[in-house]
């Protein structure tokens, strides 16, 4: 299989299964209806290989988001990230081409004054296409669900939003090196907790930082127009 066609396979790969979970923060400032941002995302799991043996993977990425807001209550957002052909310092001699893609939403049932109460689902999905002979491919996938409760503060021009929640992150990483049959690792403890905060500046600029603890920290910022 050419380049071309290994690259055209991936895509269609990640536009039709569901995907990595966190690379998009899980609560939005309540402010205009839609808008569009950079994140950067940093990634520490501990995955379990299929004979019981531990694996660590850390690794991070960077892309864009867009969201939508809908009467307050209902947050649509999607993510995606790509990197042209690079080489891992780890892994010298392969060529990788990054490309991510993902989604979720946020549905809040109970709104009280600057108090919200929601609930968020995440999935993000993250491919390392590997150009080099040795075509060592790797694919991270999972999802994220999040119960979390929120507080706005609104003080003259400024307006921040403060987030805590609970959530259960399960993560995969399928290792596939060439003609072999793919090695499939899996993440054993996946439940933990986020907190997180965002401002928004002159009306439309939002950065926002978001740190969770499901094993290690698992840490996002970014920075979004809202219009």
């Amino acid at each position: 299989m050419t380049g071309a066609s290994r690259f055209a396979v991936l895509v269609i790969g990640l536009v039709l299964v569901a995907a990595r979970a966190s690379a998009q923060p899980i609560a939005v400032p309540d402010a205009g209806s839609a808008g569009i941002g950079i994140f950067l995302h940093w990634v520490d799991r501990d995955y379990e290989r299929p004979d019981g043996g531990p694996f660590h993977g850390p690794w991070s990425h960077r892309g864009l988001f867009v969201h939508a807001t809908a009467a307050h209550r209902v947050v649509f957002m999607l993510a995606g990230s790509y990197e042209p052909p690079y080489r891992d310092s780890r892994y010298p001699d392969r060529l990788y081409t990054a490309l991510g893609v993902g989604a979720g939403t946020t549905v809040y049932p109970l709104i009280v004054g600057p108090y919200r109460l929601g609930a968020s689902f995440r999935w993000y999905r993250h491919a390392w296409l590997d150009q080099s002979l040795e075509h060592h491919d790797k694919v991270v996938d999972g999802i994220s669900v999040s119960i979390q409760a929120e507080r706005g503060f609104k003080v003259k021009s400024l307006n921040a939003r403060l987030w805590i929640a609970s959530t259960y992150m399960k993560d995969r990483l399928v290792d596939h090196i060439g003609f072999f049959p793919a090695t499939e690792l899996t993440t054993p403890n996946n439940f933990g907790a986020i907190g997180g905060a965002d401002l928004v500046l002159l009306g439309h600029l939002a950065p926002y930082v978001q740190i969770g603890v499901v094993e290690h920290m698992q840490t996002q910022a970014g920075l979004s127009y809202i219009y």
